[in-house]
């Protein structure tokens, strides 16, 4: 939400290099490692003090170790197809697609959360009332050039917004 009053803007990299359709964006590597980086630790010392003092914190790890792999599960089922008539977005629980030529509006900006404001991109279309909400930190700066460059190209009817402002709230 600081972004929004200070009124900075979003940006997407720009395009180099070629891509084919049908395209898959998937969770960058660094999106996985940061969540080893912050879970790991509590994996390794509580196995540890489980094995060196023969403790009972053997749940520790162990719960440790299911919220990586549920973490790890939802990030890497969520995956963005870029198809030559249709995006489509799944997610681990949901599939949501549009056709190029519904699309109406594309607004990269961020929605707002109980833990504060989350940069999204949002594909409306004459379809449905709620956009699509395409979450962006899990993938790689060309991976999300590469979609912009689709949309650009394959839904020039669509209206382009790159400024900062909350698009949708929970």
């Amino acid at each position: 939400y600081d972004r929004l009053r200070r009124g900075e803007k979003m940006s997407i990299a720009k395009l180099t290099g070629t891509y084919e359709l049908p395209y898959i964006v998937k969770a960058e590597r660094t999106s996985y490692l940061i969540f080893l980086l912050l879970i790991g630790p509590i994996i390794i010392l509580g196995a540890a003090v489980t094995l060196l003092k023969n403790a009972t914190a053997w749940p520790i790890p162990l719960i440790a170790l299911g919220l990586l792999g549920g973490i790890w599960l939802v990030v890497g089922s969520t995956k963005i197809f870029l198809f030559d008539d249709r995006i489509v977005l799944r997610t681990l629980f949901s599939k949501k697609e549009a056709s190029y030529p519904e699309i109406t509006k594309i607004v990269f900006g961020y929605k707002r959360t109980n833990r504060g404001s989350v940069p999204e991109l949002f594909i409306f279309n004459g379809v449905t009332e709620k956009p699509i909400s395409v979450p962006i930190k899990p993938f790689s700066r060309r991976d999300l050039a590469i979609a912009a460059d689709v949309l650009s190209k394959k839904a020039p009817q669509a209206k382009k917004e790159d400024h900062v402002h909350i698009v949708w709230q929970h």
